[in-house]
């Protein structure tokens, strides 16, 4: 599928395709000595290469610790050859899936924190228009009781500015998460955390509501609902 993106990219506009002297089944190599190639994700292949720029799709859905190839390692091989390049860029992009690996982790310690990597978390339609609502629809109801879907509803909402809309499902998502608490008790941290570093904060300034009253709120729902 990149490898797609990039023939188009470089076959339809007329200055990149200048630059193009050789093409591969998996590669481009461009007159201005950079080459453009898709791997597999191997932290064995991936060593020795001088990199400028590595992007690294569907990275919630690589292995983790317990593979043969670990997501952790992947990255920890490709860095060294990007260490040449001041301006070097590792872009790590996925749809959301597991809650664990290299990019749960970043996500979970970089989220919402200043002079930090940039990590951002936005609805389907905010990343690309033109994916029909109705496709993102069909997708929440084909599993609207799975606490996870209802978390990641509220992460969608929030990320489209529809604070009222992440409330509700946020509410929703804790609750759902404590009728199988033993599969979800990290779910309700995130939950937690979504609620108190994104929602509320972007609520209090929406509604001029003090943000204390909002979390005071937020907190007599969950002692309600954990008992």
């Amino acid at each position: 599928m990149i490898f797609r993106y990039v023939r188009a990219l470089l076959t339809e506009v007329p200055r990149l395709a200048r630059l193009v002297q050789r093409e591969t089944a998996d590669s481009f190599d461009l007159s201005n000595k950079v080459s453009i190639e898709v791997g597999t994700a191997s932290f064995r292949t991936t060593r020795g290469y001088a990199i400028c720029a590595a992007l690294l799709d569907e990275a919630a859905f690589w292995r983790t610790d317990d593979a043969a190839e670990p997501d952790h390692e992947i990255i920890a091989a490709i860095r060294p050859g990007m260490a040449q390049f001041p301006n070097a860029t590792l872009l790590v992009g996925s749809s959301p899936y597991a809650r664990r690996g290299a990019l749960w982790d970043a996500f979970h310690r970089w989220y919402g924190k200043c002079h930090a990597p940039l990590v951002w978390q936005a609805a389907t339609r905010t990343m690309n228009p033109t994916v029909p609502q109705r496709i993102v629809d069909e997708a929440m109801e084909r599993d609207p009781a799975s606490a996870a879907a209802s978390y990641w509803l509220a992460a969608a909402a929030w990320g489209k500015s529809d604070l009222l809309a992440a409330w509700d499902a946020a509410l929703a998502a804790w609750v759902r998460a404590g009728l199988t608490l033993a599969q979800n008790a990290d779910l309700r941290g995130d939950i937690d955390r979504l609620m108190l570093r994104g929602i509320i904060p972007d609520r209090a300034r929406a509604t001029a509501q003090p943000a204390d009253v909002l979390r005071a709120e937020w907190d007599r729902f969950k002692e309600r609902w954990s008992r």
